[in-house]
């Protein structure tokens, strides 16, 4: 997106980073991989697509209020996800975990992210959030005690695993480069 838009060059650690990243959320996912509906799947695609405009936008405007922008994210897809739902019913205890996420874990770590995207480009960012993938099957595991299968730890290790070394291997590059 940020070579589309901008014509941002994206070097080749990114393409090997990335595609080990696609194996290992392969792995994680294989056996639930499903055809699913057309309509979820366009949807699951365009909110990948909106991710990375996002980041692309972020570290392109070093400047932008990275928490009004995610306020103002979240309310939009609130009110957008809000016309596809068919029933909205919904217990206190799933309603609590709900707001806590939504008002607070997941606002934080997107500003987070968002300013992450004003010291590294935002390909780098959009490879940061797949540990977000990783993290979500352990805090199930942690939290409602429902245990991960192997796969998940297998594509979990192959995705943490190139992740250090993308990052050593930038820090490498980066640090031969003169100032």
């Amino acid at each position: 997106i940020g070579y589309v838009i901008y014509k941002e060059k994206v070097n080749k650690n990114i393409f090997y980073a990335s595609f080990f990243m696609f194996v290992g959320l392969f792995i994680i996912f294989n056996d639930k991989l499903e055809i699913g509906s057309v309509k979820g799947n366009i949807f699951a695609l365009l909110c990948t697509l909106l991710f990375s405009v996002s980041f692309v936008l972020l570290s392109k405007y070093k400047d932008m209020n990275r928490v009004v922008l995610t306020a103002f994210s979240g309310a939009i897809l609130s009110i957008i996800a809000y016309f596809f739902c068919d029933e909205l019913v919904i217990d206190f205890k799933t309603l609590m975990i709900v707001m806590i996420m939504g008002l607070l874990i997941s606002p934080i770590s997107r500003v987070l992210l968002g300013n992450g995207a004003k010291y590294i480009n935002a390909s780098e960012v959009s490879l940061l959030m797949l540990i977000e993938t990783i993290m979500a099957p352990i805090w199930v595991w942690i939290f409602l005690d429902e245990v991960p299968s192997s796969y998940t730890f297998i594509g979990g290790s192959i995705i943490v695993i190139t992740l250090i070394i993308n990052s050593l291997y930038t820090l490498k590059r980066e640090n031969k480069l003169p100032n």
